[in-house]
């Protein structure tokens, strides 16, 4: 039901007390029990990434693409999202405010939660700042795309569910 954080127990464990080796022995468990979930690999990839395993980085992500886990941002495009970065106020070129609006901590914890979480869960998420519209636009294009209910607390909430939402786009 809720997801904003939190991984998988034992490889958790391992991510919190840096053992690489028995975090390979557990995902590579984890992967053959649900091989859709891309999480364990997420997980895999910081728990190298906080060792300085960069190769062993890289070769994670690189089959996570393969696996379809980047596609979280491909399909809201291929559904007609259009990424606004009118209020991105920083003095950057048009490509790095798009990417800055990639990284929205609403996003972050939406994308987990499509990675680890089963299909039937409604994604909660909870923040104290009003959602962007960039963020609000995605989010409609993602609960359809994933066919998942999203809920999105400010200082509002947003379900989205069905390619809209519940603030009827006035908040």
């Amino acid at each position: 039901m809720v997801v904003a954080g939190g991984s998988p127990g034992l490889a958790g464990a391992c991510k919190i007390h840096g053992n690489v080796e028995l975090a390979e022995k557990a995902i590579e468990h984890l992967i053959q029990l649900d091989r859709e979930d891309g999480g364990y690999l997420a997980i895999m990839s910081n728990i190298y990434a906080n060792a300085g395993r960069w190769e062993d980085v890289s070769k994670v992500r690189k089959l996570m693409k393969e696996n379809g886990i980047d596609e979280i941002y491909r399909r809201p495009k291929r559904a007609g999202h259009v990424v606004s970065t009118r209020e991105v106020f920083f003095d950057v070129e048009e490509e790095e405010k798009e990417k800055a609006l990639f990284f929205h901590s609403e996003k972050m914890a939406v994308a987990f939660g499509l990675i680890a979480t089963d299909k039937m869960t409604i994604i909660r998420v909870v923040k104290n700042l009003r959602i962007c519209p960039d963020c609000h636009a995605a989010m409609k294009l993602i609960s359809a795309s994933f066919e998942r209910q999203i809920v999105i607390r400010d200082h509002c909430f947003h379900h989205f569910r069905n390619g809209f939402c519940s603030c009827r786009d006035y908040w």
